[in-house]
Parts: structure tokens; sequence; C-alpha cells
């Protein structure tokens, strides 16, 4: 059952990447105040699920946040480590007005990703921020 569950993640988080806008270019450009970005790399599926799991609650809970998520592959993914302190995927960074204000990185278990994005995005709600 789990390994069901694991590939309809899989499916629907590389759906939601081909549907992700990304530039083509060599520089990110930001054009939302509030920029969520999920650092993927499906060749470390089992790190992976607690990500996928976690986005479908934050989803559920931020629905207007996610809207206009990126995901980036590890072909994208790796140029943008430096900048964004990452060490490897897979990793989520929360953005407003192009700064860092959440990041989870790494092995972790599905709380533990939900925590610190959840209470940045509430934070920015609470503050009645333009996102």
């Amino acid at each position: 059952m789990r390994g069901i569950s694991l590939i309809l993640l899989t499916s629907l988080l590389l759906f939601a990447a081909a549907c992700s806008k990304t530039e083509a270019n060599s520089e990110l450009e930001f054009k939302q105040e509030l920029q969520i970005i999920f650092f993927t790399d499906e060749r470390q599926y089992e790190y992976e699920a607690p990500y996928y799991e976690a986005i479908i609650h934050l989803k559920k809970k931020f629905p207007e946040e996610f809207k206009n998520m990126l995901v980036l592959s590890p072909q994208k993914a790796e140029r943008y480590f430096k900048k964004f302190k990452i060490k490897k995927s897979p990793a989520i960074v929360v953005l407003h007005k192009q700064e860092t204000i959440a990041k989870v990185q790494g092995e972790h278990k599905k709380d533990k990703i939900i925590e610190p994005i959840s209470a940045a995005l509430t934070e920015l709600s609470e503050q009645n921020l333009p996102k």
C-alpha cells in the first residue's frame, strides 16, 4: 500500500513539475512577493515522500500561496544551492520579497517539514502583508 501511495505522490509531483513555471535563462525571476521553491531529486524518492505529503497538506491549507510553486529538478536546482544555502535536495524554500523566511532541507518526517513552512505562511497572513 505504501508503495502505491509513493508512486501516486511521485506522479503528482512530476505532473506538478511539468506544469510549473521555471525560467529558461540562468537566473530565476520572481514576479510574486511570495515564492515557494521545491528542490527535487527524483532519484532519491525515498527521502522525498514526506515532502510530497507535506506539500499536499500545505496546499490544502494555503492554496493561493502554493499556486505558483516552482519545482526545480536536479539539473536546474544545483545552480541555486549556494544562493539559497541548500546543501542537498530535497528542500523547500519560502521567499518573501526575495528574502528567505522558511527553509527545510534534507531528510525529515512530514510534520517537521510542515511546521516551519506553515508557521511562516501563517505569520505572513496574520500580518496581512501582500503576498
